[in-house]
Formats: C-alpha cells, structure tokens, sequence
C-alpha cells in the first residue's frame, strides 16, 4: 500500500509545484496502479497527445493548436483529484511532447503549469543532478531542463500490512 499523497499541499507557496518519481527500478507500471488506488490522476501523454497531433499534421497553427491542447488536458485531469485537495497529476510517457513536428518547449510548458497545480513526472530514463531529464545519448536534444527549478524528488515507501 502507497503512503502518501497531496504531493503539493507541502509546496503551496513555493513557484512551482514539480515532482518527480523514479521508475527505473520500480515498474512504471506498479507506480501507476498505486497512483489509481489512491485515486490520484495520471495521464499518458503519448496516448492523449498523438491522435491530436495526427488529425492536425497539416494545421498552420499545430504549434499553437498542440501547446494549448496539452495545457488543457493536464488541467483538466488534474482537476479529476479529491475535493479539498490541491489539483495534481502525475504524467508519463512524455516523448510525444519532443515531436519535432509540434515544436514545442516541454520544460516550459510544465513550469508554467506548475505554478497552479501539482505536476508528478513518472521517469523511467536518465536523470543529471536532480534537473536533467533524458534519454541518455541525445541528451541534449531532447531532455527536461529544470536548472532553474527546484524539482522535488518523491521516495515511494510501502507500507505493509
């Protein structure tokens, strides 16, 4: 059994409210059935993503039409959190957002988002100093870059029963 969770509640008046999970030796797939069992949303952004992206490939806008669509659908999921609590969502499968076709500026978009609800990233990839997420040999091209962010780490414990 997962103990926790209002990972914002703590963060209320800090800037931004990013955490993140490290799925690398726990099964992104076992995090995700503690997170449902808490009721705590997530969202797959590649399979929320995608399907907009391919019915807007010839779109002029898709840049601005893909930017406020993923800002949407993680406000909208994290607004799907227990009443009383602070808006949170936990996020994976976030390769799709590197889509040079919709050049967009993840790290930014997730900041922004994280100054009025509580962004979780499950990374199942590389991590540089606790602010550098990639995926290893294109490091520099395609990474979340939180240098200039203060981005807390959660530890899962599990509780036994």
């Amino acid at each position: 059994m997962l103990t926790l969770f209002d990972p914002a509640a703590n963060y209320l008046h800090q800037r931004f409210k990013l955490f993140w999970i490290d799925c690398k030796t726990l099964p992104i797939s076992d995090v995700i059935s503690d997170l449902d069992y808490l009721d705590f949303p997530t969202l797959n952004m590649g399979r929320e993503v995608s399907p907009f992206i391919q019915d807007r490939i010839n779109s002029n806008y898709l840049y601005l039409e893909a930017q406020e669509y993923v800002k949407k659908i993680i406000y909208e999921k994290a607004h799907t959190w227990r009443e009383g609590k602070t808006p949170s969502v936990a996020l994976y499968n976030l390769g799709i957002l590197f889509e040079p076709s919709i050049r967009l500026d993840p790290s930014l978009i997730l900041k922004k988002i994280s100054k009025e609800t509580g962004i979780v990233i499950l990374w199942d990839a590389e991590v540089d100093k606790n602010e550098i997420f990639h995926w290893g040999d294109r490091s520099k091209e395609y990474c979340l870059n939180f240098k200039d962010t203060n981005i807390h780490k959660i530890d899962l414990q599990n509780e036994v029963q």
